[in-house]
């Protein structure tokens, strides 16, 4: 989530809301407390003057709302889904769901490069025509400290263009790429040495 608010900062700062009882905050976006009965109206104050409203879909009473309240209250650029690898399977239920009508999307499955939790979103076009993109890793990005955030800069770019945001193309870290080969050498040594014993001793009886 870290990764990603880093990439949607530049459409404007972001707020959630935190779970009642969270000992402790993940990192992320600012998240609000608010009382168990007022949670929806806040959501509603802020989905109206929001920018750019993303919303990661699952299975619970709180998304099932706000999948059937929130089209009221946007333009379709504005929303976003996000789609966990988890709920993959039930991503047509859910965007039928928000726009009203069946839609069968597909989500292209990706090797990744690293973990990653978040299998694509979905941005819609100006009659709720919905559109997955799969989230992969840019083979010739090299990035140890940030790795997942040239994935999700490629994904957001089409949203970026549309709302008018600038869009920063990642750039190859030559630098993180050094340190990469400087890696696999060290861990290329052992088998180099005991190559050249082989070969020696081959070579000599």
């Amino acid at each position: 989530e870290e990764q990603l608010l880093e990439v949607l900062s530049d459409v404007g700062p972001a707020i959630s809301l935190g779970r009642p009882g969270e000992q402790l905050p993940y990192l992320g976006a600012h998240r609000i407390y608010v009382p168990d009965a007022d949670w929806q109206d806040v959501i509603l104050q802020w989905v109206k003057v929001a920018r750019l409203v993303v919303l990661r879909v699952g299975d619970s009473a709180g998304v099932s709302w706000e999948l059937e309240t929130i089209p009221s209250l946007v333009t379709p650029e504005r929303l976003v889904l996000i789609v966990p690898k988890s709920e993959v399977s039930n991503l047509n239920k859910y965007v039928t769901k928000l726009v009203g009508r069946t839609v069968q999307l597909e989500i292209k499955a990706r090797v990744p490069l690293f973990h990653q939790s978040l299998a694509a979103l979905v941005s819609f076009g100006s009659g709720w025509e919905p559109r997955a993109i799969s989230f992969r890793m840019p083979v010739m990005i090299f990035d140890l400290v940030r790795p997942y955030r040239p994935m999700y800069q490629f994904a957001f770019q089409s949203i970026f263009e549309r709302l008018g945001v600038p869009w920063n193309r990642p750039h190859f870290n030559w630098i993180h790429l050094g340190v990469v080969l400087a890696i696999l050498s060290i861990m290329a040594m052992p088998v180099m040495l005991d190559l050249l014993v082989f070969l020696y001793r081959r070579t000599h009886g």
